[in-house]
């Protein structure tokens, strides 16, 4: 369900950037074209330092898209039966991609069909993961980002997960972590592994031994891998609660960029220009944010002791 789903939402941003109607909210469509624009700058970067002719794409959990066939020579896209059988038929599927099926969690059984798909694992390789690792067990989830490390012996990991911190200081964030946990869970595909901040998701990849690793929320990833106006063209907001809304949510989902080769990923993040910058105009938005937040607790917490010192003097 949740892979059909997701391509229908890329189908619909798609025709919501052609000027179409969104099929979701405007909220969630500008997160998709935020996420859609990373993901897209992420894997065209890394491909500079070999060539796509040199290239292949392992999708993990690719599920029923089939979008990035000009990235790699060849793409190997590994899911689940159930959701591979919902592809279209073989004369529609594009030709230098394999679909195979198998449970992630299950790593000798994903060696073994990699290498009857003829699965090069020593050929540079972009491994990419959306959305994927939150969908399994924690002891699953780190058990194949250590096979990934060690059998895919010359490869870049790109991953986007979501990044629910429920402990967090800010209320608005809090509700937007729990509601979502608690939306995923009612449509019966539970979040098995959600880590609380972007430094747990670094840190799980290097308990894993990857020796390369950056992990930003998606609003520090769109001022740092996009201009300034493509980024402010995905997250500015016609008001103010749309745009603080907005804010909350890039802050609850997260790109981690991974590689176990330093010449390739060296190149790479350089390729991505991944550099602190100056406060530009969307981050003095975020702090005025953070400051006007910060405010309205304060403003609430007044409101509250003045409460409870009318309901003590009254008679």
């Amino acid at each position: 369900r949740t892979a059909s789903e997701a391509i229908q939402c890329k189908t619909g941003l798609e025709q919501f950037v052609a000027g179409g109607k969104p099929t979701q909210t405007p909220l969630l469509s500008k997160m998709y074209m935020a996420r859609s624009k990373l993901i897209r700058r992420s894997l065209e970067a890394a491909t500079l330092f070999h060539g796509r002719e040199n290239l292949q794409l392992l999708n993990l959990g690719g599920g029923l898209d089939i979008g990035y066939t000009d990235i790699a020579e060849t793409q190997f896209v590994v899911d689940l039966p159930n959701t591979l059988k919902n592809l279209p038929p073989s004369n529609q599927l594009p030709a230098n991609t394999h679909y195979i099926t198998c449970n992630l969690e299950d790593t000798d059984a994903l060696s073994r069909s990699l290498s009857v798909h003829s699965f090069d694992f020593y050929r540079p390789t972009i491994v990419l993961m959306e959305c994927v690792l939150s969908y399994i067990r924690e002891d699953a989830a780190q058990k194949l980002l250590r096979w990934i490390n060690e059998h895919v012996r010359h490869c870049v990991f790109i991953a986007y997960d979501p990044i629910c911190g429920v402990n967090a200081s800010e209320s608005k964030a809090k509700s937007f972590s729990r509601m979502m946990l608690e939306r995923f869970q009612d449509r019966k595909a539970p979040l098995l592994s959600v880590v609380a901040s972007t430094s747990s998701y670094t840190s799980r990849m290097f308990d894993c031994d990857w020796p390369f690793v950056r992990t930003y929320t998606l609003s520090h990833a769109l001022q740092l891998l996009l201009s300034e106006n493509d980024a402010t063209l995905y997250v500015r907001g016609e008001l103010f609660d749309e745009y603080a809304s907005l804010q909350t949510l890039l802050n609850l989902y997260g790109l981690c960029l991974a590689g176990n080769n330093s010449s390739w990923y060296q190149s790479w993040t350089k390729q991505l220009e991944l550099r602190d910058e100056k406060p530009t105009e969307i981050r003095r938005r975020q702090l005025l944010f953070a400051r006007i937040a910060t405010l309205e607790a304060h403003v609430s917490a007044m409101e509250q002791r003045q409460t409870r010192r009318n309901q003590l003097t009254r008679p």
